[in-house]
């Protein structure tokens, strides 16, 4: 079994858009604060995981934003960090990348099936992360995994591991919390 537990990358420089794939760096301003107030509880899981037995990695993308704080995060502890492109964000396409945020979410169900213009759908971003979490799955009996995600990873989480439409979890993102199985 797999247990997920989603942190959000720390913000990043241009705020209230949507960012999609593009490689924004974090926000340098927050690095220290995000450093020094989740530091300790790192640590801790740190501790923990190496005390159980049992397998933990953070797993990100290559993008700026979520491997700075993968690194932020777990530089420097037992945990390992490993890349994976399959947990890179949603292509929102060029159209929407750079868009303000409340303004794009609007459009956020007309894209469940079919794709953002010049971009890729929601089912499709699942798939790529249900084909990361059955490779897992096989890897490992049992195995935590820590993402550094995006604003809609409770929502893709949800929909993969507790069988919720995409409708209804992209639809009640905010509300959704980890940590998530997956067997």
């Amino acid at each position: 079994m797999l247990t997920i537990y989603t942190i959000h990358h720390v913000p990043a420089a241009r705020k209230g858009v949507i960012l999609g794939t593009s490689d924004d760096p974090v926000d340098p301003s927050l690095r220290p604060l995000f450093k020094n107030q989740t530091r300790d509880l790192v640590l801790l899981l740190s501790d923990m995981v190496t005390k159980s037995g049992t397998s933990a990695a953070a797993y990100t993308s290559s993008m700026r934003r979520q491997k700075e704080t993968c690194e932020i995060l777990f530089s420097g502890t037992s945990i390992p960090i490993v890349v994976d492109e399959r947990l890179r964000q949603i292509d929102n396409g060029p159209q929407y990348t750079g868009m303000n945020f409340d303004e794009g979410k609007r459009d956020y169900l007309d894209f469940i099936d079919k794709p953002f213009p010049e971009g890729e759908s929601f089912r499709d971003f699942a798939r790529r992360v249900r084909e990361f979490l059955d490779e897992k799955s096989k890897q490992h009996r049992e195995h935590t995994i820590i993402t550094i995600g995006w604003r809609l990873s409770p929502a893709i989480f949800a929909h993969i591991c507790r069988g919720v439409s995409l409708e209804s979890a992209i639809t009640d993102n905010a509300n959704i919390r980890g940590p998530f199985t997956y067997q």
